[in-house]
């Protein structure tokens, strides 16, 4: 959604990053091959799925255990469609 909403802004006011900013929520390929490139959170998708896999077996073994918090790390990755204010 981010890299669609780039392509429309090309030709419009409000250029990126100077004028609008956009950060998109999975760092796919398409936002580093994007032009500019898109500044994305990281959400660490290899790390989800070992946690998935983890719980849901881990919840095969004890059915009726409390349901657990998880926190996966996330990270910032300033590319080109963000500035410094």
């Amino acid at each position: 959604a981010a890299n669609a909403y780039r392509k429309r802004r090309r030709g419009q006011q409000g250029q990126v990053p100077q004028q609008v900013r956009i950060i998109a929520f999975d760092n796919t390929d398409i936002s580093q091959k994007s032009d500019p490139q898109i500044t994305t959170i990281d959400i660490g998708k290899q790390e989800i799925a070992e946690k998935a896999l983890e719980h849901m077996l881990w919840r095969i073994e004890h059915p009726e255990a409390e349901i657990q918090k998880v926190e996966i790390h996330t990270r910032l990755i300033e590319r080109q469609t963000v500035k410094a204010l």
